[in-house]
């Protein structure tokens, strides 16, 4: 409960910060990385969750930022690596597939060509967060 809540303000930030800047420190999401995977092994007992998660995150956005010629940034990749991380495996694909439609919608809505894609992906997992969370 308490590391999705964590999880959950982390991406608020990062969102918001991503939103004004348009980039995000690598290092900013490396500590977050290494600290939630410690959260999520130590105090969830997650360690074979986090790890998994993790590593599918990075490495189906890692594929899409070559294929798509570095259109991706390399911090969308890190960050979703942490969603894999804090929502494992098998809640990570509803989440991307949800930041996916969202930044669908805000590139429509807002007729851009390039969005921040780290806060479609924060709404995508918080909305999956909150189902998992509310479904128990």
């Amino acid at each position: 409960m308490h590391v999705y809540l964590m999880y959950i303000l982390f991406s608020l930030f990062i969102s918001i910060y991503d939103i004004k800047t348009g980039m995000v420190s690598r290092f900013l999401l490396w500590g977050a990385l290494l600290f939630f995977f410690i959260v999520k092994c130590f105090l969830s007992g997650g360690f074979f969750e986090a790890a998994t998660g993790g590593a599918l995150g990075i490495l189906v956005f890692l594929v899409v930022f070559f294929i798509s010629r570095k259109r991706l940034g390399l911090a969308d990749v890190w960050y979703a690596g942490l969603a894999g991380i804090v929502l494992g495996p098998l809640w990570w694909y509803p989440a991307m597939a949800l930041s996916c439609l969202f930044g669908i919608l805000v590139t429509v809505v807002f007729r851009r060509r390039v969005i921040p894609f780290i806060p479609c992906m924060a709404a995508g997992s918080g909305v999956i967060l909150s189902y998992t969370f509310w479904s128990k």
